[in-house]
């Protein structure tokens, strides 16, 4: 009886004891990896500004990894989400691999994620978030992350817009090119000035509602960064959103409805737009010179 009561002890105590150790294994194996880092670099990014409703498109992403060790493998993953709804709509996992005997290396990975668009026109948010996880047969570390803002337009901006083309004749390659202006407003003198670089037309519609409109550009078309101009300068756009593919800029802003002049064009073009900042930063300043002032 008593070597029946030994024998269970000692069988208690393995149990214990490997139970003990899976724990404190399973608890620090993640931690071996702790010092692995990664960056992401997109290089390219092209998929369509505009589909039609219920249409099936890609997304395709050429992105650089970068880590500071390679002990363990490495894997990432492109997650696309609603930004509206914050319903993931895809998801796209690629491999990146281990490479032991180099301290710091690099691969560069060509990921397409499948979507459908949505039934009803509108613009579609996205969320794009790429993150890599180390470790093999462990809980997944993470190693790096990145996230980035798209959006696509599906039919027209909105269920009330209509579109507007101007056609674009001689441009650099000698073909047609097309400025797709999609609003809830009535769009009327639209133009494009290639002297200047500018895109202008009249906005207008009942007073009190709010406009929306969607613009779709050849990148070339603007030089610099995209500007939107309201009755120069007079208004602000509302909800300024900038996308781009390859070779297009979509840009995106809402208004209140009258009657608006709106002029698209780049930072290099419309140079007074770099001055907001000092004229917002001294706006800011003057309240407080004006109490100083009544203090004295």
């Amino acid at each position: 009886m008593q070597r029946i009561l030994m024998l269970r002890h000692r069988v208690v105590l393995i149990i214990v004891g490997v139970l003990i150790s899976f724990s404190i294994a399973s608890f620090v194996a993640p931690l071996t990896h702790a010092g692995i880092q990664c960056s992401i670099q997109i290089n390219d990014l092209n998929y369509p500004l505009k589909v039609e409703p219920g249409q099936g498109f890609e997304i395709d992403t050429l992105l650089t990894v970068t880590c500071n060790q390679a002990s363990v493998p490495v894997a990432g993953r492109v997650d696309l989400y609603d930004n509206s709804t914050g319903r993931q709509l895809s998801v796209s996992g690629f491999p990146v691999g281990v490479n032991p005997n180099s301290p710091e290396w690099s691969i560069t990975a060509a990921i397409s994620s499948k979507l459908q668009a949505p039934s009803d026109m509108r613009i579609l948010y996205l969320r794009m978030v790429i993150w890599l996880a180390i470790g093999e047969g462990v809980p997944a570390l993470q190693a790096g992350r990145l996230e980035k803002s798209l959006q696509v337009e599906v039919g027209e901006a909105t269920p009330a817009s209509v579109t507007t083309q101007i056609v674009i004749g001689q441009t650099t390659n000698s073909t047609l090119a097309y400025v797709f202006i999609s609003s809830n407003s009535t769009v009327s003198q639209a133009n494009y000035d290639s002297g200047s670089h500018l895109i202008t037309f009249n906005a207008s519609g009942p007073g009190g509602a709010s406009g929306f409109t969607a613009v779709i550009f050849p990148k070339y078309f603007i030089d610099g960064s995209p500007v939107v101009v309201i009755d120069n300068g007079n208004l602000n756009p509302i909800s300024l959103y900038v996308s781009s593919n390859s070779t297009h800029y979509l840009v995106s802003f809402g208004y209140p409805l009258s009657v608006h002049i709106i002029t698209v064009g780049g930072s290099t073009t419309i140079p007074e737009f770099e001055i907001v900042p000092l004229l917002l930063m001294l706006s800011m300043l003057s309240p407080v010179a004006l109490l100083s002032r009544r203090n004295r």
